[in-house]
């Protein structure tokens, strides 16, 4: 499901009778029709093309609803279907304070920036459970937020997840690549600072024993 205010991509290709990509479309080429609760919305869609006859319309929801969007293509017969549900953003709606936002600066400044690839904006950015992945879920209907890519290599959006454990997951027309294999998303950790210490405190009385566990250790590639 989508959220207020988090733009939305959706991602298409035309092909010719022959399977050739067809390329140079621009947004007057396509009919468009985008309902939210089978009323017009008036969000603005954005039609581009990323090259090798791949496209991608999007927008930013203003409201929460049922959004119903169909493109079609007349020259070469295409329909795209897209349904969705928008609803309230999660850190609004949950109030757990367990939320992250995911940008580039992740960890450290540039940290997740993409450099990997020569021409990043060529490449859509996806956010998966590493569970997910290792299971083999790999397709992007499993991703839980995606972005475009700038040419510099960073994020056009920030993304939201709860704390976890996740892997960030670069996808273009040819390859797909592992940026990020079991990032840990976690909230802030705080320090005693970086003054001069005091004297010890007395020691507390010593807790229960702990129970004894199985560690488990994963080392796989992604």
């Amino acid at each position: 499901m989508a959220q207020v205010g988090t733009i939305r991509y959706i991602y298409f290709r035309l092909a010719d009778s022959n399977g050739v990509a067809v390329t140079g479309r621009v947004q007057t080429d396509f009919s468009v029709i985008f309902t939210r609760n089978t009323l017009t919305c008036a969000d603005t869609m954005v039609i581009s093309e990323l090259g090798t006859g791949r496209y991608f319309a999007s927008y930013t929801p203003s409201a929460v609803g049922s959004d119903y969007i169909e493109i079609y293509d007349s020259g070469t017969d295409t329909r795209i279907e897209d349904v969705e549900t928008i609803e309230t953003s999660v850190d609004q709606a949950s109030g757990s304070g367990e939320i992250v936002i995911l940008d580039e600066n992740q960890g450290a400044p540039n940290a997740l920036k993409i450099t990997q690839v020569t021409s990043p904006e060529k490449y859509v950015l996806y956010v998966f459970d590493s569970q997910d992945w290792q299971n083999g879920n790999q397709s992007v209907s499993y991703s839980l937020g995606q972005t475009g890519l700038n040419p510099n290599g960073t994020w056009q959006s920030k993304i939201e997840v709860m704390y976890g454990t996740y892997h960030i997951v670069i996808v273009g027309a040819t390859q797909t690549i592992v940026i990020s294999p079991f990032l840990e998303v976690t909230g802030p950790t705080y320090s005693d600072g970086t003054g001069g210490s005091g004297e010890p405190g007395p020691t507390g009385p010593a807790g229960p024993p702990g129970q004894d566990g199985d560690q488990l250790l994963v080392n796989g590639n992604p």
